[in-house]
């Protein structure tokens, strides 16, 4: 009764307009509850949906007794859920833990139970962990480096509070700027900025929060080691990371600093984080029933010939006293499929092989 797609429909609904109440409930009345509009309503819609689910667990583990209940991650996802609900049913005054209450927004989660679909999703995206946490790990080892040599060379950006900027003129720099008159006469004779062709500029390098720049974003490891996962995520790196080191650490040294930067987003930004997608959508894309069905007719295949009944499990087991279980049985169907695909392949060779004319009946009857 449990497993019928009617019960598990009716789980499914329930589990969703509990989590859409809870979605209005932190939208239109996010207070404490006696700050709220509605408690009362959200109280009961709670409870309501909570009793459901205590229901639901204990048919399915009246259902699954023990150990097959257990066995199961989905069941034991469900019995945390529904006991965090249970003691927030039963009112229970619990101090400075009362903040497990918001584990109701997880509920949702046993919706990849009963839909396969999203199941499916889940199942590869846990299949994809371990070649996604190597692919992770090489970009990883990459940041670390960078993060080390990024604490060396620019720790002591700005430590005097501030910065200097240098802007030259002149035909060599290509930079004469719009005061320069027409055709930058002014600023090649050098009547202009008081014949000089530089300008330098004293600029704070004091963050609003009190540290100077090197400080604040490469004093540490750990500080340089987030910054640059900054500049992966692409917020605001440019501008707030890199421009003031590009300008302000020292002409002969803005080379290397926009190597520098230039090379770590290649390397993690398009290479990495691609191999990283790459090995997550390799598990998407991949069959598992055709898999499983490849190993079975290699297994099937192995010595030319087709499993013999004697492969098969029988009936008293091999001491001749234990009966077949389920899984015996799944195991004998499972071989028996195999073993009609390989006979149908080889009569497909069979009807390849014979000649046309007289034989043709033959070969209707064969294939019949």
């Amino acid at each position: 009764m449990y497993e019928h797609r009617y019960v598990q429909r009716s789980v499914a609904f329930v589990i969703l307009f509990n989590f859409i109440a809870i979605v209005v409930e932190k939208q239109i009345d996010p207070y404490p509850p006696e700050y709220q509009s509605y408690p009362n309503t959200w109280a009961r819609i709670d409870d309501v949906c909570t009793v459901v689910f205590l229901f639901e667990l204990i048919v399915n583990m009246y259902g699954s007794f023990i150990l097959p209940f257990f066995l199961s991650a989905w069941n034991w996802l469900d019995l945390v859920v529904v006991i965090v609900g249970t003691v927030s049913l039963a009112k229970i005054d619990l101090g400075s833990f009362a903040k497990i209450k918001v584990l109701r927004a997880f509920r949702v989660l046993r919706l990849f139970k009963r839909i396969r679909s999203l199941n499916k999703i889940l199942v590869a995206l846990l299949k994809a962990i371990p070649g996604v946490l190597n692919a992770f790990a090489v970009m990883l080892i990459f940041m670390t480096i960078y993060a080390v040599l990024a604490v060396e060379l620019f720790r002591d950006f700005g430590h005097t509070a501030e910065y200097t900027t240098l802007q030259l003129y002149g035909q060599s720099d290509a930079q004469y700027g719009e005061s320069c008159g027409a055709d930058a006469l002014d600023c090649i004779s050098g009547s202009k900025l008081g014949g000089k062709f530089e300008n330098t500029t004293v600029v704070s390098a004091m963050t609003p929060r009190g540290f100077f720049y090197g400080q604040e974003y490469y004093g540490d490891f750990s500080k340089a080691l987030y910054t640059l996962f900054q500049v992966l995520t692409g917020e605001s790196w440019s501008e707030a990371v890199v421009r003031p080191l590009l300008f302000g650490y020292s002409r002969s040294s803005s080379f290397m600093v926009g190597a520098f930067f230039t090379s770590y987003i290649l390397l993690t930004q398009v290479v990495l984080q691609n191999v990283v997608v790459a090995v997550l959508l390799d598990k998407f894309v991949e069959d598992p029933d055709k898999k499983e069905g490849e190993e079975g007719a290699d297994k099937a295949g192995e010595g030319g010939a087709l499993g013999s009944p004697q492969s098969l499990p029988s009936k008293g087991g091999e001491g001749g006293s234990a009966p077949m279980t389920d899984t015996d049985l799944r195991s004998a169907v499972g071989k028996i499929l195999q073993d009609q695909e390989l006979m149908k392949a080889q009569l497909e060779q069979i009807l390849s092989r014979l000649p046309p004319g007289p034989s043709r009946p033959a070969s209707r009857r064969l294939e019949a």
